[in-house]
């Protein structure tokens, strides 16, 4: 179940739904958050960012933005407008953004973040998390040389075709091509629920004929 959540904090943004305004107050439940380590080659540091979301529960999808902020240094982050996701498994909604980042060298220090979201009429509702990037750091080097990784593979119109653990049709690129048609590129992952993160290692695309 933990594994499908930190999923679902990942992949989230690529399924964006529209919303609107309403009068009652918005209400949010647990706030999932997963530090997503971007690799585009394996000589090369990964991009770092953080990804947030949290599920709606009041009803409706009105959210407008969503801030994170550190409640130590004052650092924060806003994001107009928030994107709100449907899972097509659930029908859950999901409100928040997929690439937080921290600019030149610097990293997610650990400390209790405050993630604030407010719709059109300026209702806002709150949620604390913590978040330690030092400890999904030690895991980076190990999850490259990681055997059991999972395979996401997209297609060209954006649309993810699979996601999850190897099978006889990703054995080569003919083999994914047969299986999935319309594929532009995978990527094997990491997940690590322990430390909230999932590394990605670099794209390989998938020539058309």
């Amino acid at each position: 179940m933990r594994k499908n959540i930190v999923r679902l904090c990942f992949f989230a943004y690529l399924l964006l739904f529209s919303f609107s305004c309403s009068d009652v107050n918005i209400k949010i439940s647990t706030v999932h958050h997963q530090l997503v380590y971007d690799y585009s080659s394996k000589n090369a540091a990964p991009t770092v960012k953080l990804s947030i979301f949290a599920e709606i529960s009041s009803g409706d999808n009105r959210i407008q933005t969503v801030t994170l902020k550190n409640t130590t240094n004052g650092m924060s982050w806003t994001v107009d407008p928030a994107d709100v996701v449907s899972s097509s498994s659930s029908k859950k909604k999901y409100a928040g953004y997929s690439s937080f980042c921290i600019p030149g060298s610097l990293k997610f220090e650990k400390a209790v973040y405050q993630i604030i979201y407010e719709d059109k009429a300026g209702k806002t509702t709150d949620a604390l998390i913590t978040i330690n990037q030092d400890d999904a750091d030690k895991y980076a080097s190990t999850a490259l040389n990681k055997t059991d990784k999972q395979y996401l593979v997209m297609g060209k119109n954006g649309k993810i075709l699979y996601t999850g653990a190897y099978d006889e049709t990703l054995s080569s690129n003919e083999m994914i091509k047969q299986a999935y048609p319309d594929v532009d590129y995978y990527r094997q992952y990491v997940l690590n629920v322990d430390v909230n993160a999932i590394y990605l290692m670099p794209a390989v695309y998938i020539k058309s004929e």
